[in-house]
C-alpha cells in the first residue's frame, strides 16, 4: 500500500495551514483530521487514481475552508475582548 504522489501535495498544503495560522491548536486538529481522511482514502487499493484525486481535492478544500473560517472567527473574537 502506497500513497499516490499527488496526495502528498495536498497533505503538505494542509500542514502549512496551521504553521501559518494565528490560532494553532484547533487548526492543527482540523488539519490532522483531514490529513487522516486523505491518507485513509488514498491507501484503499480498490479505488482508482481519479477517485483518489477527487477526494484529495475535496478534503483539502474542506480543511482549508474550515481553517480559514475558524481563523476569521478567532480574530473577530480577539478584537472584541
Amino acid at each position: 500500500m502506497y500513497l499516490p504522489l499527488f496526495s502528498i501535495l495536498f497533505i503538505i498544503i494542509l500542514i502549512l495551514v496551521p504553521v501559518l495560522s494565528i490560532e494553532a491548536v484547533t487548526i492543527w486538529s482540523i488539519s490532522i483530521y483531514f490529513i487522516y481522511k486523505i491518507i485513509k482514502y488514498c491507501k484503499d487499493t480498490n479505488k482508482s487514481n481519479k477517485e483518489k484525486l477527487k477526494m484529495c481535492i475535496i478534503n483539502t478544500v474542506l480543511g482549508l475552508s474550515f481553517s480559514l473560517i475558524f481563523n476569521i472567527i478567532s480574530q473577530y473574537i480577539n478584537k472584541l475582548f
